[in-house]
């Protein structure tokens, strides 16, 4: 299943947010699998070859899986997300980029190219991630600044 969601969200960009929605409903069910480190594993695998751990989506899915417990939560790869984590302070660039879905020569993953009127589901694990007072992440005053201030700063009008 976790292959299939992958590949239909590379082929479909507007069914890239649902599936990622999706594999992030699977990732709070890891917990009650009897095998849940092995599926945590692959997803977070399968996500780094597949190329969408760069995008809103697979940032999405990497803060569901640090949310696991400790034990069934694996390693992210830091090839994209220095430290694994998208809201560690070095990648306050990469974010900023990915939130607003700025494309650059290495993305693989093109962005969805539709304007939404909701914001993408990334942000309420965003907010979910500060309520838990994390240490070693991007204070959230230096992350609002950089994405959505600077986008209204220019903003016609």
């Amino acid at each position: 299943m976790i292959d299939h969601l992958i590949d239909l969200a590379l082929k479909r960009p507007w069914l890239r947010e649902p599936s990622a929605n999706a594999l992030c409903t699977l990732v709070t069910a890891i917990p009650g699998l009897a095998d849940g480190a092995p599926v945590a594993h692959h997803l977070s695998k399968a996500l780094d070859e597949k190329g969408l751990l760069r995008s809103q989506d697979g940032a999405a899915v990497i803060l569901t899986l640090q949310s696991l417990p400790r034990h069934l939560r694996p390693k992210i790869s830091s090839k994209f997300w220095q430290h694994g984590d998208p809201l560690h302070p070095a990648n306050l660039g990469l974010l900023n980029k990915v939130l607003r879905e700025v494309q650059s020569e290495e993305d693989s993953v093109k962005a969805t190219g539709s304007f939404k009127s909701e914001p993408h589901f990334v942000w309420m694990l965003i907010l979910q991630r500060y309520q838990e007072n994390t240490k070693d992440i991007v204070p959230f005053k230096t992350l609002w600044e950089s994405v959505v201030e600077s986008i209204i700063a220019f903003a016609p009008g």
